[in-house]
């Protein structure tokens, strides 16, 4: 059962993105088996955009950044009503039972509740959904419906009173972004690989991608605990960022991996120099919180792959052969 915490109801938050980072942390660990998303409703597309989840159950795949029609989702119909909803067994439900997402993520029970604007217009809904029948009750979806309302403050705070168009373009921002450090997320940064692949494929422009992964993560979590792992995480897209150019493409692909997308390079040297310039950074930047910690970078031209996958998974090799060389230079008695 869902308790209340006072990490979010005692607390302010500076942005909207920090209160849904928090809210659904809460949820994750007070919600057993169960996955908690929040996502926007993006009428104007026709679209049910997840913007952030927490799957305490990992059979559930929610992807930040996936989208799905609206008539397809519960949380549409759930959110017309604009009011909370639980169901103990959604494949029955003579409305639920029939729609895709039920059927695509085969769910068991659900409750939910919806982000209502002050002037009555639902932008997003806060969701926890489980395998097993009847996993909910009252209180969990008062407590839902407590954090949207939450969330529904902190989002109308940062826009001006009544522009839901600049709302709606702040949820779909964050459904591209990485909560944590606010690069793109995977799949977005997959879509745009994609789109440079083809370029390169056209010969209209030539790219390398980087994939950097930070050695030493799950270490420093023990250590410190998590708030330092997310500061190290932090500090890497930084690095990764302000050693990349303006035209460049940084994203963060999941847990202590990284990527960049080095646009219209055309030189493996260019390569080469931006990794110096980012590891220099890195060094510099995470040497107060970490010193054992390290990152590991390796880099392939994307006109040496045959799909934008492949690309992804050469330039993933070469960091790990960097991540192995390191490692063995590291050992008692090298050099």
């Amino acid at each position: 059962m869902l308790t209340s915490s006072p990490e979010t109801s005692e607390r302010g938050f500076q942005s909207f993105a920090e209160a849904s980072r928090a809210v659904l942390s809460m949820l994750e660990k007070r919600v057993a088996d169960s996955a908690v998303f929040l996502a926007h409703l993006d009428e104007e597309a026709g679209l049910l955009r997840l913007i952030d989840a927490r799957t305490g159950d990992s059979s559930f795949e929610l992807e930040p950044g996936s989208a799905m029609p609206l008539d397809g989702s519960l949380c549409f119909h759930m959110a017309a009503k604009r009011a909370p909803q639980i169901t103990g067994d959604a494949g029955a439900d003579p409305v639920y039972g029939q729609l895709a997402a039920q059927k695509a993520l085969d769910i068991g029970s659900y409750v939910a509740a919806p982000i209502v604007l002050p002037d009555g217009t639902a932008v997003g809904t806060l969701c926890a959904i489980a395998r097993r029948l009847g996993a909910y009750g009252e209180d969990d979806l008062e407590l839902l419906s407590t954090m949207a309302r939450l969330l529904a403050f902190h989002l109308q705070q940062e826009r001006r009173e009544g522009d839901l168009e600049r709302i709606s373009e702040s949820l779909r921002t964050q459904a591209s972004t990485d909560p944590l450090t606010s690069l793109l997320n995977r799949r977005s940064f997959v879509a745009a690989l994609e789109r440079e692949w083809q370029l390169t494929k056209r010969g209209i422009a030539s790219s390398y991608l980087v994939v950097a992964d930070v050695d030493g993560l799950k270490a420093a979590n023990d250590a410190w605990g998590h708030a330092t792992g997310d500061a190290l995480l932090k500090d890497a897209a930084y690095a990764l960022s302000a050693a990349a150019r303006g035209t460049d493409i940084v994203g963060r692909l999941g847990g202590d991996e990284f990527a960049v997308l080095l646009v219209g390079c055309e030189a493996e040297a260019e390569a080469g120099a931006y990794c110096d310039r980012a590891t220099a950074l890195l060094d510099k930047t995470m040497n107060g919180r970490a010193a054992q910690v390290r990152v590991s970078m390796g880099y392939r031209g994307m006109a040496d792959s045959s799909s934008a996958s492949q690309a992804l998974h050469l330039a993933d090799q070469a960091m790990y052969a960097s991540k192995q060389v390191r490692g063995r230079a590291a050992e008692p008695g090298a050099g």
